[in-house]
Parts: C-alpha cells; sequence; structure tokens
C-alpha cells in the first residue's frame, strides 16, 4: 500500500509537471504571437512600468494603484534594459513573464486545494486540467491584465486557510493577499467573500471562527494601510489616493472608464455559453449534491453574484471563478466515474476541454493590425506627430520615440474632431471599416492634405489605414 500511494504521488506530480510545462510554453506562445492589445488597461499596466523602469514620458490615471506594474513589470524591464534589451516589441513580450509564472503557479495552486478538499489526486488533477485549459486564465495568463495576479493571491489565500497548525498566521497571510488583490484592481475585493465562507463553513465552534475571521480581517486591514495608504502617498502624495479618486470617480460623478462594458446584472448569465463549456453543466449538478461539490459551487457563485451587480462586466473578470468551476465538475466527474459512467464522464471532460480552448480566439482580435501601423509609423524619422483613433490600440506611446506628440481621437471620429485635431500632424491612422460607414471622413482627410500611405490588416482584429501628408516619405 505505501509503495502504490508512492507510486500515485509520484504519477500525479510527473502529470502536473508536464501539464504546467505544456501550458506556459503555450502562453508564452501565444502572448509572441498575438502581440497586440485588448482593451487599454493592459497599455495602462505596460506605459507604467515603461515609466519607472525605462523613463517613458507617460502619465498615469490617477484612480489606479501603481502597485502591479511597479512590482511585476517595472523590475524586468530593468533587467532587460541592463542587459541591452531595447527593441520595445521584445521589451512588451518579456515584460509578461511574470504574469505567465504567475499562471503557472495557479495551476499548481488549483491542483494543491483539490488535493486538500477532495484527498484524491486524480481529482485534483482533472481540476486543475479543467483549469489550465480554460480559455480565461489560458488566453489572459498571457497577458499583463491584472487579474492572473489576483487569482494567485486568491489561491494561495484559500491554500495557506486548508492548511493545519498556527491557524492565526495562516489566517493574517490570507487576509494580506486580499488586500493585494484589491489593491491591484478594486474589482478584485470580491474575492474576501470566499475566504470568509471557507472559514464560516468549516465545523469549528463560532468561537473558533470568530478568531479566524479576526485574524483574516487584521491582515487585510493592515496590509491595505501599507499597499493602499502608505503605497499611495510614495506614489500620488497622498494617502489612499487612487482608491479615492476611483470612487470619485465612479460613485460621485457616475462615470466609467468603459461605457461600452457597462452591461446589466444578468449579463454574466446570459454569456454562460461562453464563459462556461456548457457539457460541464451535467457533472456541476452531480458535485451540487455532496456537501464538497456544493461548497466549491457557493464559493465560486459568491463572487459571481458580486460581480453581477457592478455595472462595468467583462468576461475576463471572472478568472477568479474559474478555479472553483473547475473544483466541483472535477469532484463531479469523479463521482460519475466511481458510479461506473466512465465513457459519459469522459466524453463530457473531452468536449469541454475542446469547447473551452475555442475561446482563446478572442486573441486573434487584438489590435495587431494598429501595433504593426505603430511600428510603421514609428520607424519614419520625420514623422513628428500623429492622431491615432483608439490610441491605446497602437500602445499610445509606447513604440514612439520621446518627442513625438500623439493625438487622441475617440473609436469612430467625426469631420469635426478630424477637423480639430488632423491639421499638423504627420499621420492619422483609422480604422478601415468606420471608414466605410463614414466616407465623409476620407473626403476631410483629403481636402486637408492627406492621401492614404499604407493599409494594415493582421487576423480577425479590425484594419487600420493611415494617412500622411506626403506618402513619397513613407517606408516601403
Amino acid at each position: 500500500m505505501f509503495h502504490r500511494q508512492r507510486e500515485d504521488h509520484l504519477r500525479s506530480h510527473l502529470a502536473l509537471a508536464g501539464l504546467i510545462l505544456v501550458t506556459t510554453v503555450a502562453r508564452l506562445g501565444l502572448g509572441f504571437r498575438y502581440f497586440g492589445f485588448s482593451s487599454g488597461d493592459d497599455v495602462e499596466i505596460l506605459e507604467e512600468g515603461f515609466r519607472r523602469a525605462l523613463d517613458l514620458e507617460y502619465t498615469p490615471l490617477p484612480i489606479r494603484s501603481l502597485l502591479l506594474s511597479d512590482l511585476l513589470v517595472a523590475p524586468v524591464l530593468g533587467v532587460a534594459s541592463a542587459l541591452g534589451i531595447t527593441e520595445t516589441s521584445t521589451l512588451l513580450w518579456l515584460a509578461s513573464l511574470p504574469f505567465v509564472a504567475l499562471a503557472s503557479l495557479n495551476v499548481a495552486l488549483v491542483f494543491a486545494i483539490g488535493r486538500q478538499w477532495f484527498d484524491d489526486w486524480q481529482t485534483a488533477l482533472l481540476a486543475a486540467t479543467l483549469y489550465a485549459l480554460h480559455w480565461i486564465p489560458l488566453g489572459y495568463g498571457s497577458t499583463v491584465y491584472p487579474r492572473t495576479a489576483t487569482t494567485t493571491c486568491l489561491l494561495l489565500a484559500l491554500w495557506l486557510l486548508g492548511g493545519s497548525g498556527r491557524r492565526f498566521w495562516r489566517c493574517a497571510a490570507a487576509g494580506a493577499l486580499a488586500a493585494l488583490a484589491f489593491t491591484f484592481r478594486s474589482s478584485e475585493g470580491v474575492i474576501v467573500l470566499p475566504l470568509i465562507a471557507w472559514l464560516v463553513w468549516r465545523e469549528r465552534s463560532w468561537a473558533a471562527r470568530g478568531r479566524e475571521l479576526f485574524w483574516l480581517g487584521s491582515g487585510f486591514v493592515l496590509t491595505t494601510l501599507l499597499t493602499l495608504g502608505v503605497y499611495d502617498w510614495i506614489t500620488w502624495s497622498k494617502p489612499f489616493s487612487s482608491l479615492l479618486e476611483l470612487v470619485d470617480y465612479v460613485l460621485v460623478r457616475g462615470k466609467t472608464p468603459a461605457p461600452r462594458a457597462v452591461q446589466p446584472w444578468f449579463w454574466y448569465g446570459w454569456r454562460l455559453p461562453k464563459w462556461l463549456p456548457v457539457t460541464l453543466l451535467p457533472l456541476l449538478a452531480v458535485a451540487a449534491r455532496c456537501s464538497k461539490g456544493r461548497r466549491a459551487l457557493v464559493l465560486g457563485l459568491l463572487p459571481l453574484l458580486l460581480l453581477s451587480g457592478v455595472r462595468l462586466k467583462g468576461l475576463r473578470y471572472l478568472h477568479a471563478v474559474i478555479p472553483f468551476v473547475s473544483l466541483a465538475a472535477a469532484y463531479g466527474a469523479r463521482l460519475w466515474w466511481q458510479k461506473g459512467r466512465r465513457r459519459t464522464t469522459a466524453v463530457l471532460v473531452i468536449v469541454s476541454a475542446v469547447l473551452s480552448l475555442g475561446g482563446l480566439s478572442f486573441l486573434q482580435k487584438k489590435s495587431m493590425a494598429a501595433v504593426e501601423a505603430a511600428r510603421f509609423m514609428a520607424a519614419d524619422p520625420e514623422v513628428e506627430c500623429v492622431a491615432l483613433a483608439q490610441f491605446w490600440a497602437y500602445g499610445d506611446l509606447l513604440f514612439f520615440r520621446p518627442g513625438v506628440e500623439v493625438r487622441a481621437l475617440p473609436l469612430e471620429p467625426s469631420v469635426a474632431e478630424i477637423e480639430r485635431l488632423a491639421p499638423g500632424c504627420d499621420r492619422v491612422a483609422l480604422y478601415s471599416d468606420h471608414l466605410v460607414g463614414a466616407p465623409e471622413l476620407e473626403l476631410t482627410l483629403e481636402r486637408l492634405g492627406f492621401s492614404e500611405v499604407r493599409e494594415f490588416r493582421w487576423g480577425r482584429g479590425r484594419d487600420v489605414r493611415v494617412f500622411g501628408t506626403e506618402p513619397s516619405r513613407s517606408l516601403p
């Protein structure tokens, strides 16, 4: 029996190592292949890292804490620069390496939590596999989006709470990790709910639960005082500056950083087939019949419900929900497998993995065409001023040398905006599909002395047309 347990332990860890290796290489490849940007949040994080490490003339948004960029992005860029790496595209890919590493750590943590909760290496390995192959952690794990890091905080906190011995420091450390996630992105404060629920769920006296919750809250508060209090004081010259600015921006002035992402409360449920393979639903239903599976579902449902109440929504915000879904589905698969429904279970798991991998198509819609247009314009030493529609898609200031003026055009600029911002520019870049629907824009550019220099196309992203005042100067 002892030798068999050792063999099972060795097999499980070898399989886990293989899974982590394959998905890590996949994320590195995805980051290299799909080099564009998705929403502008990634550009903000990168630009702050470039500002801190390479003195980019960039002014960060006051509603953001700078800790994530300064902690994960800037050090990598500083080391790369010291090694003589100066090419922007290479630096951008290297900046994603800490996030790729954290995404790999998340797979290991899902496995570790599965072993704690279910005491079965096969169930834990299946949970880690379902999580590793899900398109949200796999795809966004190749980028610098913050929710890879906040999910690491959540999983590490859960793993600590599931351990034995010295409960007070484990609870305090879990609270500190939740505070770190809250600092990275304020909406990620929702991860404290599964931690609270986990402590309440445990079969302990209410006095013991109260002590654990106290230490959890103490770790959260004290760490927040450091990460948002002291660090904001250092970076913004005012304690809690970024949090107060965000509250004023969203609650007082009623604005949102991404108006197009404002969705109704039921949006995540309506979009469920996009983020959850429907073939996992039977396994989740089986898991819900048992306390262990029900616990995983409830812990995932709590942040999902709270995020549903937030006006700003996006499927990538569900990153912290996916581990719980994977754990519950793996436990449901284990129950069905033990009941002899092995063929059905295997088919559901395989089909679910295939369906989930299909979600990676979102990477093809990143702004690769706009980035290639930015590189093209930046390579011309005579270009001193550019006007860009949806400027973040081009990387904002990242590709242009110091001194080049970047004027931000709206996503779908009007004739009046073109007339106001285009004069004095050497290049103007607009989306091709918008020009088709608004031919008067091209006529306006011609009237202002612009003519088309080049069109850029890449994958399923939006094509970009670049206009210049002197096309003869343009590069081939």
